[in-house]
């Protein structure tokens, strides 16, 4: 285990590898259980992980930010507003840009992303029929001078 033996820097704790009856009213734990997530089953927890089995954060700490998951009537309520006219076109890039809930901001820079792809292929198409419709009008004056 560790150099200096300290009880209270073993993995996992002492309390858990031994057997001890249940308090009154609870249920014996299994004696296999399976490690928590985050955590191995055997030696010290590496760097990062915190014991009793809690999962370790990965990333940068997110400090300030609105992390609260949106419900359904935020939901419904940011769907309302992209109704307004005008004001439908802004808040979005409101929303992907600004300091409010986290969810919200990146289900709007998914949405910016998704009108940038849809305004590429609709101009792309666009170009495609005007060139059609020019070829053909050019194709149908070459014939009426044709015949007259």
């Amino acid at each position: 285990m560790n150099e200096n033996n300290n009880p209270s820097d073993q993995w996992p704790p002492q309390d858990q590898q031994q057997n001890q009856p249940p308090p009154q009213g609870q249920q014996p734990m299994p004696t296999h259980t399976a490690p928590a997530h985050g955590t191995p089953s055997y030696g010290t927890p590496p760097q990062g992980t915190t014991p009793y089995g809690a999962p370790p954060t990965y990333g940068m700490p997110v400090y300030g930010q609105d992390t609260s998951v949106m419900t359904t009537k935020d939901w419904l309520i940011t769907y309302l507003i992209l109704l307004i006219p005008c004001v439908g076109w802004v808040m979005p890039f409101i929303w992907a840009f600004g300091n409010g809930n986290i969810n919200r901001r990146n289900w709007a820079r998914a949405l910016l992303i998704f009108w940038a792809i849809s305004l590429f292929l609709v101009t792309i198409f666009w170009i495609v029929v005007f060139v059609i419709i020019g070829a053909a009008v050019d194709t149908a004056a070459d014939w009426y001078w044709f015949w007259w």
